[in-house]
Parts: structure tokens; sequence; C-alpha cells
């Protein structure tokens, strides 16, 4: 039942109030119980994250994340105003310009609440669980910038996204919701604390996994079907109002009929990565992706661009060219690739978070066309203006074009090609969204990942480059012990379950692309570091939160979203090294979450993919592949490699042994006695760690791998 707070919020009974102190001249309280009349007390300035730079200059007294915070709201007596986002955010950027640097709207909340802000891609762990509040309130919206209101105790009793300045539509304003809430909690705290506590609960429910049970033994064809079901023809994707790339979703796919290839073809897999490559949340001039369309024709995007997703899009295309034998996917991977390493790389190797929407202060601006503009670049751009649906009307406000190609169109047939080159040179005169330089440690180990497999795939040596580049600056973070920071900057917060599982991988699969064994040796001890700080031990469920970091709850989240789940690809890591005979890797770390995530897996597999891909692969025979050569440019070793990596095999593990490099492999036991042979060259196939007799017959090998 919704309590009696939400519904009165709801009814938008909203009286403005004049503020109660003066705007230049703020009351604060610190800690010390002292109180100081003056100029704003901002603590943001030393922070990390270039998106809480942005508010530290606000008339507002922000405190970061933390028990000061929450300690100066018992003191006062005041609820906490929690606010999440990120910095690549438009409704985040509007908010801040219209209430967060208004004088007279932080007057109010410096007076009567304790304000704290937070960046969801710096602090993953809390955005999850007060995102919960913010569905639990909102009958399952949400998004952001998300606003939260607390009781000194942390438990949420009222949220919601977007505030605007002043009431409108229905929506209360920022400052009338203030006062409101100011109100009711002077006049009403034993009626919000019975309510906060309420919230709590079902808060805390949310969070929890489920019991034990039985995974389903064909649960990979059974998330198939489901996603089938999810799936609409008529837009060629998932949504019916807005389009994500699902990335997750699409993997999971691909990888199921790589692994079962008399399955049904991943059509649906096919068809959305067309119609992504063909719409607007394509960029067509310089490459990547947006973060997702407001339509569901794929046409108008919002157009902040991701690491996440650009990562995972990397990988997916790369390896959509490979199992459906598609040249146009490679070339949109290459361009995937091209964009990050020119856009989003750090000169050190770490890649950036995210590209911003909005370039001076206008959402979209430095992507969109009109036909005067395009017709510019000369006699080649009647024909482009036609393929891509540049018209006077536009698809976009102010009568502007967001680019979408026709079906048909080759966009690397002249004169398409020349026209995009001369109108990317036209567009590097605009004014280009900033970007979020911040560097999340799990980001990046998805993108070494993805660089590495697409590395191979396409054969660009400058993609292997950048994934080891990457990949060295985070081994320079990692703890002796193999812990990991959140990012790459000094002082962040822990990292996050997300943070080991997709590095995890990441260097995993940049060992079966180079084959250094530091990369294999550093994905272990990250595994070992996970399974401490994230497992319990008892219930065998991954919690997204260290043990040491201080929340409501730690919250377990079993379903993919942007980015797949973190027990998801935790549990992958775990898998492929345990394949590999990981020293210290149990076998039990994997088949207990899956039996504590069976509940989802038999309700809503295509909610849980990555869980799905996971359970699919520990159903089945093991199949490990070892090569092991004296040098790396040994012929018949070559000829091997290029053998396995013809196809995509995401349910086999793959290792090389080159020469002298065996010997820090060793503890790892399907590497142990290992031999190059008499002539400097064997390839070992082998089941659930039994091997057959080493063969140089390369026609053997192949055929060897149809079952793999």
């Amino acid at each position: 039942m919704i309590g009696w707070f939400l519904l009165a919020l709801l009814s938008c009974e909203t009286t403005p109030v004049e503020a109660p102190i003066a705007a230049q001249a703020k009351v604060y309280r610190t800690a010390s119980s002292t109180v100081q009349t003056g100029p704003f007390s901002n603590r943001l300035e030393d922070a990390t994250s270039p998106y809480l730079l942005m508010h530290a200059d606000d008339p507002i007294n922000w405190y970061p994340w933390g028990d000061e915070a929450f300690a100066e709201a018992t003191r006062r007596n005041v609820p906490v105003f929690l606010s999440i986002g990120y910095y690549a955010c438009h409704w985040c950027h509007v908010m801040h310009r219209e209430s967060f640097k208004d004088p007279a709207a932080a007057a109010i909340l410096n007076e009567n609440f304790v304000a704290i802000k937070v960046d969801r891609e710096e602090r993953p762990d809390i955005d999850a669980l007060y995102m919960d509040a913010v569905h639990v309130l909102n009958r399952n919206n949400g998004g952001w910038p998300a606003s939260i209101w607390l009781t000194p105790d942390r438990k949420p009793f009222f949220a919601g996204t977007y505030f605007p300045p002043e009431d409108r539509q229905g929506r209360p304003g920022f400052s009338s919701l203030l006062n409101r809430i100011s109100q009711d909690w002077n006049t009403k705290p034993g009626d919000i604390a019975t309510f906060a506590e309420q919230t709590k609960e079902r808060i805390l429910k949310r969070a929890r996994g489920g019991s034990a049970g039985t995974v389903p033994p064909d649960i990979g064809e059974r998330a198939v079907n489901r996603l089938g079901v999810s799936w609409n023809p008529d837009t060629r994707g998932f949504g019916t109002r807005r389009q994500f790339p699902t990335s997750p979703s699409l993997q999971f796919l691909l990888w199921h009929h790589a692994a079962h290839p008399n399955s049904s073809p991943p059509d649906i897999a096919l068809q959305q990565l067309t119609a992504m490559d063909e719409g607007g949340i394509h960029d067509h001039l310089g490459g990547g992706f947006h973060r997702y369309t407001v339509d569901p024709a794929w046409s108008v995007p919002h157009f902040e661009k991701m690491l996440y997703d650009n990562a995972q899009l990397l990988a997916v295309y790369a390896e959509a060219s490979v199992i459906a034998q598609r040249p146009r996917f490679a070339s949109v991977a290459e361009g995937i690739g091209d964009y990050l390493l020119r856009q989003m790389q750090h000169t050190d190797g770490g890649f950036y978070s995210a590209e911003s929407a909005d370039s001076d202060g206008e959402e979209g601006s430095f992507y969109v066309w009109t036909p005067a503009q395009v017709a510019a670049v000369g006699p080649t751009a009647d024909a482009f203006i036609e393929a891509y649906g540049v018209t006077e009307q536009g698809n976009f406000e102010g009568n502007r074009t967001v680019l979408n190609r026709k079906p048909g169109v080759d966009p690397d047939a002249e004169p398409y090609r020349s026209t995009r080159l001369k109108l990317m040179n036209l567009r590097s005169n605009r004014t280009a969204p900033p970007t979020d330089k911040k560097r999340v440690v799990a980001w990046n180990g998805m993108a070494i990942g993805a660089f590495a497999r697409a590395g191979r795939i396409l054969d660009r040596p400058d993609f292997i480059e950048a994934a080891q580049r990457a990949a060295d600056q985070i081994l320079k973070v990692q703890a002796p012990d193999g812990a990991l920071p959140r990012t790459l900057a000094a002082g962040s917060p822990l990292g996050v379950l997300e943070d080991y599982a997709y590095t995890g991988n990441g260097l995993l699969d940049l060992f079966e692309t180079d084959a250094d064994p530091k990369w294999l040796t550093a994905a272990n001890a990250i595994a070992l570091a996970m399974v401490k700080r994230f497992q319990d031990p008892n219930t065998g469920v991954l919690y997204q939160s260290d043990e040491r970091v201080e929340l409501l709850t730690r919250k377990v989240e079993l379903t993919d979203s942007a980015e797949p789940s973190g027990p998801g690809r935790a549990l992958r890591l775990l898998a492929r090294l345990h394949a590999l005979g990981s020293p210290g890797i149990e076998r039990g770390w994997i088949d207990r979450p899956l039996e504590r995530a069976a509940w989802m897996l038999d309700r809503a597999p295509n909610s849980a993919p990555s869980l799905a891909h996971v359970a699919d692969r520990m159903a089945r025979v093991s199949t490990e592949i070892i090569l092991v050569t004296d040098t790396r440019d040994n012929p018949a070793f070559l000829e091997f490699r290029s053998a396995y990596h013809e196809q995509v095999r995401p349910h086999t593990a793959f290792a090389v042994i080159i020469g002298q490099d065996a010997e820090p492999g060793q503890p790892f036991l399907a590497l142990v006695g290992k031999e190059p042979g008499a002539n400097g060259f064997q390839a070992y196939v082998c089941r659930n760690g039994a091997c057959k007799q080493p063969t140089t017959d390369l026609n053997a090998f192949k055929s060897s791998l149809n079952g793999s």
C-alpha cells in the first residue's frame, strides 16, 4: 500500500514558501556542533569524479557519501537529500542548471537538509540500492538524476528522478517539494519513520537472492526462447517505446549459437545489429553508438556515448561477423574500435567513461544536420542526403536531422564514403561534447576483453596493443592480494563485483590472444580476491559490494541491464579458470550461486542471460585446448592457432604455452606436463581434464574441434 506521505506529495499540494535564509549568507552546522554563518561549504572540491567536481561550485553544502554526512543529519535531526547522477546524463545537467545552481533552492536545502551527491558510475552499489527505492516508490519507474530523501539512518521515505524548478504539468517544483518534505518532517515524524521502515523492508526484499533450487538442464534453450517472445519484429528490438542496445542479450544469443551450432540461427541478434547499424543510434560519421533512442525505430538517440556500451558492441559486432559471416559487421566493429582509440583512450592506455550528450548546453547539436549543411561538402552531397534521410523537416529539434542510413545502402561505397569523411571534417569544427575522463576499472576490463577478441578476429594488431596497454594500467593498481579499486584515480572507492568480474574475463581474453602468462596469473589473483570479498561462504551468493562497505544491505543483482550482471560475469570467470585447473578455484563456488539463482533462471531466464550462459556451459562437458610451442613464430603453431580462432568458442578453455613461458602456468593443472614435442609443437585436446594423445595433424585437430 502506498503510504500517506507519498499520496500527499503525489497530490501536488505545493505552496511556494520563501527561502528561509539569504542566498549568499547560508547557515550550516558542522559535525563539531558549532554554528557558522558565511559562504557555503561544499565538500566536493577534492573528489576524483568529474561529475562530483562539476558540482563543487554549487551553492549547496554538498557532502560526498560517507558517515560524516549522516552523523550531521542525526545531530541536526534533518532528513538527507541524496542526489545520484552521472556526467553524461542530459537531465542531470538540466537539473544542475535549473535547481542546484539556484541560490534560493540551495538555501532551502542547506537550512533543512543534509545534501549528498553521488556519481552512480563511481558508486554503483549505492546507486543500485537506492534506485530500488525509486522503483518501489514510483511504481517501477526510475532513471537519472535520482532524487531520494532519507532518514539519518539511511532509510528512504520519498524518491523521484528529475524535478523542474517550478510546479509544472502535475509535477511538483523542486523548491516547493523541499518545503513540503521539510514541513512534514517536522510535523509528522512518526508517520515518516513508519513509512521509511516499510520502504526499507521492501528494498531489502528486492536486494536478497532467492532460496536454492535446481537449474533447468535446458536453461540455454529456454533463455533463447524467452528472448524470442520478448523481441518485437516490427521494431527489430526488445523495446516498444525506447530502444537500448541490450548487449548482454545479443552476446548471449550469439554465444549460444556458437556453442550449439545445430540450434536455431541467432536471427533476432542479427536483425537488431542490422537495425542499430542503420539507425540514428549509430554515429555514422565518427563510429561508435549512442546510449539509446527515444523512439522505437532506432532513429533518434539520447546522444551520450558510454564506454560500457561501445566496448560490448565492439566484441558483439566482431564476433557476429564470424558467426554469421557478415563482413558489414566487421566494418562496424572496426568503426567502434577506431572511435574508442581516437576519442576515449588516455595516453597511458586506460579508457575514459563517457562522452556527454550536450554541446554548448544543447543536446545533440554536435551530431545533427540540415540539408544545407550537408550540401556544403560539394557535388557528392545529393546522394548522401537521400541515402541518410536528411530532410528540410528533419527528425530532431529545429528541423535538423539525425543521420539514419536507408536499408541496402553500402556506406563504404562511393560517393557515401567520401561524403562521410568530408562531413566528419566539418563536424570537427563544432564544439565537441565534453568527456568524462574517469577511468572505471570494470569498463576498462570490458574494453580489454573486447579489443583482444576483436583484434584477433579483425586482424588488428593495434587493437590488441590497446588491450595490452589498458591491462598494464590495471595491473599497476591491482593490490598484491589481487584486490581492485573502482577507478584508476588515486583515492578511488573500493572496487565492486563487476570490477573484478569484467577485468578478470578481459585478462583471460587477452591471454587467449597473446599468450602472455602474466594475464592468466593476474586474472586468477583477481578471481580469488573476488570470492573472498563478495561471495557469502555459507550460501554462495555473490554480493555487489565489498563486505567492508556500509550500506543498508549488500545487494544481490542477478539480472542484466545495460551491462552483464556482476554474478553472471563473475561465474564465467570462475568457470574459465576452473576449466584450466586453476589453483584454489573450487567447482562449488560456481555451482552454489547458480543454484541460488535457479528461481530467476526458471522464471525469467531472458532477464539473466549472463547467468544462463554460465549455467549452460556448466551443464556441458568441458573442452580444453592447449597449444604448446617452442617459439611464437613456429609455423605449425601459427596454423593451429589460426584454425582454432576461425570460430567463436565461448564454452572452450584455451591456452598457449610458449617455450620457457610454460613455467608460470605450471600451477594450472590443465597446463601441467604439456610438452612441445620433438618438432617444437604439439596440440592437446582435452575433455573435463582428460586429454587425448597430443597431435601435430592439423586435419585431425580441426575434426576434434567440432565437438568444442
